[in-house]
C-alpha cells in the first residue's frame, strides 16, 4: 500500500509538472493558434477512444495534451484574482455533482464493475502491481491546468502558482486513497482560494 500510495504521488507530480512546464511554453500563443492545436489534438483524443487504443502510454499523452490545450484556452479567460475565485467554486460544484449524481459517478461505477472500460479513457493510468490502476482524470488536469494559467496574469509565475493547485491535488488524492475515493477539484479550488486571498 504504501508503494502505491508513493508511485501515485510521483505520477501526479510528473503530470503537474508536465502541465505547468507546458503553460510556460504556450504563454505566446494566441487564442485562434490554440483552438487549431486543440482541434488537432481533439480528433486525436476521439480516434483513440473509437478505436479503443489498449495501450496506456498512447492514452496518457493525448490526455495530458487535451488538458494541457483545453486549461490554456480556458485560462485565458481569468484575467483577475475575481476571476479565479469564482472559476474555483464553479469548477468545484460542477465536479461534486458530477461525482456524487452525474457522470463521474456513471463512468466509475461502470468501470468498477467490469462493464465499460471508460474510465481508463478518462484517466491518466500507468502499470502497477500487474494492472493499469486510474491515478488521475481528464477534468482534474484541466481544472489544474486552467489554474496554472489563469495565476498568472496574477504575476504569480514562480511556486506559488505550482503549488497552490497542486497542494490540493494531493490532498484530495491522500483523502481519496484513505476513504476510497473523493472528488478531487474541490481540494484544489480551496488551497488556491486560500493562496490568493492571501496573496491579495
Amino acid at each position: 500500500m504504501i508503494l502505491f500510495n508513493l508511485f501515485s504521488f510521483l505520477v501526479i507530480l510528473a503530470c503537474s509538472i508536465l502541465l505547468f512546464s507546458g503553460v510556460k511554453m504556450l504563454e505566446d500563443l494566441e487564442f485562434r493558434a490554440l483552438a487549431i492545436v486543440l482541434s488537432v489534438v481533439g480528433v486525436g483524443y476521439f480516434l483513440v477512444i473509437w478505436f479503443q487504443v489498449d495501450d496506456w502510454l498512447v492514452n496518457d499523452v493525448v490526455i495530458i495534451s487535451c488538458a494541457l490545450i483545453l486549461g490554456r484556452i480556458i485560462g485565458l479567460a481569468l484575467s483577475s484574482r475575481a476571476a479565479v475565485i469564482v472559476f474555483c467554486l464553479i469548477a468545484a460544484l460542477a465536479d461534486s455533482f458530477a461525482y456524487v449524481n452525474g457522470l463521474t459517478n456513471m463512468i466509475i461505477e461502470s468501470y468498477s464493475s467490469g462493464e465499460i472500460q471508460l474510465l481508463a479513457y478518462f484517466s491518466i493510468t500507468a502499470p502497477f502491481g500487474g494492472a493499469e490502476p486510474p491515478f488521475i482524470g481528464l477534468g482534474d488536469l484541466i481544472v489544474l491546468t486552467t489554474l496554472f494559467s489563469g495565476l498568472n496574469p496574477e504575476g504569480e509565475t514562480g511556486k506559488g502558482a505550482f503549488f497552490a493547485p497542486f497542494s490540493g491535488l494531493i490532498l484530495a488524492s491522500t483523502v481519496g486513497l484513505i476513504f476510497g475515493g473523493f472528488p478531487s477539484v474541490p481540494f484544489i479550488a480551496a488551497t488556491t482560494i486560500i493562496y490568493v486571498g492571501f496573496r491579495q
